[in-house]
């Protein structure tokens, strides 16, 4: 992180804390501090000259979110564990980025996880943007928390005799004046065509899907996807599987030397809900 900015900030770069100083701000025992470094989660190193535990300010930083997730949610330290090692990535000081966002936009800053896979941690803007488009539609998608962390900063600010970060409405009220001179979308946000676009796009990724929009509106969605793709070229009986698993679809043959050596279907989705016209099911056969 940029030393001058925090400079211009009026806040100290570097300032090592004591195992003291993290019992009192994570508010833990020496007995849990112990358990926790056994377990992986606590990132603090010992002194060569006394053998005491240090804590930078990230090290602090990291140790007190998770014990705010842990007495907050009960979450287990195996997840703890894993939550430390992102927060404690070697070439990213959360800390430093939090407290420089929140000083110099008055941003407020939150984390969304699910303690397992998924680690972000951003302004409310931006985590706003990654939900409206679709972050958690997904069906399969996991249960996350949602840890504000602009108080947790504070903590470790205070525990270092630094002055406190305020948030600000400057930047927010800003935003706000600048979408209302635009022009907007809508508000009846997305419709059921769109939705079922959407699940289309995410189903599966080796595809291609061509959209036919009528007065605005989605109706009808083609997807070209090759059937599993085989080294030794397909079989009559896989091409016959091929056609009937679907009931109405265009399947596209390519040959070589007598072998068929791709296998492409083309199949017709309704989006709009309404009910499917009766279509033919021709084989377009390319003879390479």
């Amino acid at each position: 992180m940029d030393r001058e900015l925090w400079k211009h900030l009026n806040l100290e770069l570097d300032h090592e804390f004591t195992a003291k100083d993290a019992l009192e701000v994570a508010g833990l025992t020496y007995r849990q501090l112990n358990e926790w470094e056994k377990k992986g989660v606590l990132g603090a190193g010992r002194d060569s000259s006394d053998g005491w535990r240090k804590f930078s300010s990230q090290q602090l930083f990291a140790l007190l979110i998770c014990a705010t997730i842990r007495n907050d949610f009960g979450a287990p330290l195996e997840s703890l564990r894993k939550l430390a090692s992102y927060l404690l990535e070697p070439d990213s000081d959360h800390f430093d980025w939090a407290a420089i966002t929140i000083a110099d936009s008055g941003w407020t800053v939150y984390l969304l996880t699910d303690l397992d896979e998924t680690f972000i941690m951003h302004g409310d803007l931006m985590l706003l943007d990654l939900l409206n488009k679709g972050f958690l539609r997904p069906a399969d998608s996991p249960n996350y928390l949602l840890l504000h962390v602009n108080p947790l900063v504070n903590k470790v600010l205070e525990a270092a005799g630094q002055q406190t970060l305020e948030k600000s409405d400057d930047l927010y009220e800003d935003l706000r004046k600048h979408r209302s001179s635009t022009y907007q979308f809508p508000s009846t946000d997305i419709t059921e065509s769109e939705r079922n676009l959407l699940w289309l796009v995410r189903s599966k990724p080796d595809q291609r899907i061509s959209v036919h929009v009528t007065d605005g509106e989605i109706r009808r969605a083609d997807v070209e996807r090759e059937v599993a793709h085989v080294a030794d070229g397909y079989t009559r009986e896989q091409v016959l599987d091929a056609l009937e698993s679907e009931s109405y679809q265009t399947l596209r043959i390519g040959k070589h030397n007598g072998r068929i050596v791709s296998l492409n279907q083309r199949i017709p989705r309704v989006l709009d809900g309404k009910a499917e016209k009766t279509r033919t099911q021709p084989i377009e056969d390319d003879t390479c």
